[in-house]
This record gives structure tokens, C-alpha cells and sequence, in this order.
């Protein structure tokens, strides 16, 4: 997987990459993530949950694509969560038809982080890391004529956002 993410980043960045467009149930999206996103919580301290009132929309993209977003977004998510935290998955519909896939966590970012989250190679992790917000964004601008964005805030918490168009 991390091979082939790498791939479709490369691709991507490139301008080569090749869409594929299947229907796909939101759903379905929000309970694969739920159950393939449990690998990351290392020995499974924080929880995660699909929210309630997710919309129930099916809509036609790129799985692949959306998936590598939203992966990246849940890894983050558990990485910034305390042990006993929840980090929530969710789905609403946009203005104009559109559909919004949102990862909440209870933790703030600092305003440093979160001025240059977006920058690639920039990484609080290490050096060799910073191109998973980076590839997030340019995945969703790319590839789908979306858009990743995050509101953070010390009452709120941390709430990415994959908005797509209808």
C-alpha cells in the first residue's frame, strides 16, 4: 500500500494519473474506514466511530482517491488523539449537491502548525516526512475538482474536510 500510494502521488504530481469513476455509497466509505483504520490505533486506545446522522448519499468519483484522502486524514487524527480520545467520521451534503467526508478529533493545533499544514515536506513527524497534507490537497484538487480543508480551534478540536463537487 505505501508502494502504491507512493505511485499515485508521484502520478499525480506528475499530471499523469488516470481517474476511475464508480458509484460509490458514503456509507459504505465511512464503515470501511471505521474497520480499516483500527491497524493504526495501536493497541487500540483511542475509538473511532462513524457519526449517526452521516448522510446516506451515493455519488460517483474515484474510490481509490477518496480513500487515500480520507486514510490520511483518520491516521492523522488517531496520531493527534490522546489514549480513551474518539475520533469521529462523518458525511454531509454540500451546497450544490455536493458531498463533505469530515475526520474530527478533540485536539487543537497549534496556529504555527496550522499555517503551514498545507506545505509540502513540512512535517511535525521528522525529517523524510510533510507529503500527507500536501498529497491530500493535491489529490482532492487533481483528481476529483475538490477541496481539503481543516477549522481547528482549542474548543472545537481539529475537523478535516474533503469537500466534493455535486
Amino acid at each position: 500500500d505505501i508502494v502504491e500510494a507512493q505511485q499515485d502521488f508521484l502520478s499525480v504530481e506528475a499530471r499523469e494519473y488516470r481517474r476511475v469513476f464508480t458509484r460509490i455509497d458514503s456509507k459504505n466509505v465511512l464503515g470501511f474506514l471505521a474497520s480499516y483504520c483500527q491497524a493504526f490505533n495501536t493497541g487500540q486506545l483511542r475509538h473511532i466511530r462513524v457519526d449517526a446522522t452521516a448522510a446516506a448519499v451515493i455519488f460517483t468519483s474515484d474510490a481509490r482517491i477518496i480513500q487515500r484522502i480520507l486514510v490520511n486524514m483518520v491516521k492523522n487524527a488517531l496520531e493527534a488523539s490522546s489514549t480513551g480520545e474518539t475520533v469521529t467520521l462523518g458525511c454531509d451534503t454540500g451546497p450544490g449537491g455536493g458531498l463533505v467526508f469530515w475526520v474530527h478529533n478533540p485536539a487543537a493545533m497549534p496556529e504555527e502548525i496550522r499555517m503551514r499544514l498545507f506545505e509540502k515536506g513540512f512535517s511535525t513527524k521528522g525529517t523524510g516526512r510533510g507529503f500527507g497534507a500536501y498529497s491530500m490537497r493535491l489529490f482532492a484538487r487533481q483528481c476529483l475538482g475538490g477541496e481539503v480543508d481543516f477549522e481547528s480551534g482549542p474548543e472545537a478540536g481539529t475537523r478535516f474536510f474533503l469537500r466534493l463537487p455535486g
